[in-house]
């Protein structure tokens, strides 16, 4: 689920779908690594 396949009946928006779902997955990746460390500090 990372990049599209080069095989994928929809090639037109493969190029530019990395660059759009950057901005929106970088956030979500690092809400969930502060909401994995807050886990860790309230089970210590």
């Amino acid at each position: 689920m990372t990049l599209p396949d080069p095989a994928s009946p929809r090639p037109t928006g493969s190029s530019r779908l990395p660059a759009r779902a950057l901005p929106f997955g970088l956030p979500y990746a690092l809400g969930l690594l502060a909401m994995a460390l807050y886990a860790l500090h309230l089970g210590r």
